[in-house]
């Protein structure tokens, strides 16, 4: 009797141990699953838009989420890693180059807000102003479409080239219809143009990059956009199917907030960026 009390009393103890697992693993699940829900990840390539997400930390804070940065090396993969929900949104590339990744790669994307626009410009090692460039001149402008097109049109604005006038929304080397100089303009890719400032006598890039190289936009730059466009303005990208999650909102609200209205404003000089 006393045997089978002692058996009975074990295996009660055994299923309330089970239970007692199972339960605490149970609201374990929910305790990540709840912690991971209010991560908010954003992922980016250089400043300012590191620092915009740097400077915001605290007031995602304040609305009860946590902000985590994701630096990364590639533009398309970053996009790629949106597009498997790898990361909440990012905020490195305008909506004309999120665009053309969605037409390409089938992709899901969605500009949810301008935040600022990168005044673009030329830089050449050699060269004190624009009239001293020869005929000839090797020229490298970006090698993805968006900003291939950018490049473009500021040198027909500078009347250095003239292109075709089509419907298209981009515009290609191959359209260029006049060229006085007879310039050698070739594609580099987006993240060897800092390397290219060394190999071509003319080179387009971007503020946030040519700094990295030790160059001032307001005293190196020969060509530059004075007007921002809204189709070039750097924007906060997520995807369809959370466009309207509280994340996105949280974040849409942070970053048009005065306070990062102001420090583009007043801590980024005026001939590299402007607000929206």
């Amino acid at each position: 009797m006393k045997k089978l009390l002692s058996l009975t009393c074990l295996i009660m103890m055994s299923l309330c141990l089970v239970a007692c697992t199972k339960q605490a693993m149970s609201s374990k699940k929910i305790k990540d699953k709840n912690s991971k829900e209010k991560v908010i990840t954003v992922a980016t390539y250089s400043k300012p838009t590191s620092t915009f997400l740097d400077l915001l930390k605290d007031n995602v804070k304040e609305k009860g989420h946590t902000l985590q940065v994701v630096m990364v090396s590639d533009y398309i993969q970053a996009n790629i890693a949106l597009e498997n929900k790898e990361h909440d949104a990012n905020l490195l590339q305008h909506e004309f180059f999120m665009s053309i990744f969605n037409k390409e790669n089938d992709g899901h994307l969605v500009s949810i807000t301008p935040i600022y626009h990168s005044l673009a410009g030329f830089y050449g090692q050699h060269l004190k102003n624009i009239a001293e460039l020869k005929d000839g001149a090797k020229v490298a402008i970006p090698s993805d479409p968006a900003n291939m097109t950018r490049a473009l049109l500021l040198l027909q604005e500078k009347k250095l080239i003239t292109l075709k006038n089509t419907s298209k929304k981009t515009k290609a080397i191959e359209d260029i219809i006049t060229n006085p100089k007879k310039l050698r303009i070739e594609p580099v890719a987006l993240l060897n143009l800092n390397q290219a400032y060394f190999e071509y006598d003319l080179v387009f890039n971007f503020p946030g990059y040519v700094t990295k190289i030790n160059l001032v936009p307001k005293r190196d730059r020969l060509l530059y956009e004075k007007k921002p466009d809204i189709r070039f303005a750097g924007a906060l990208v997520a995807r369809e199917d959370n466009k309207n999650s509280d994340k996105i909102k949280v974040l849409k609200e942070v970053l048009t907030s005065k306070e990062i209205r102001h420090y583009i404003t007043k801590e980024i000089p005026s001939e590299a960026a402007v607000a929206f």
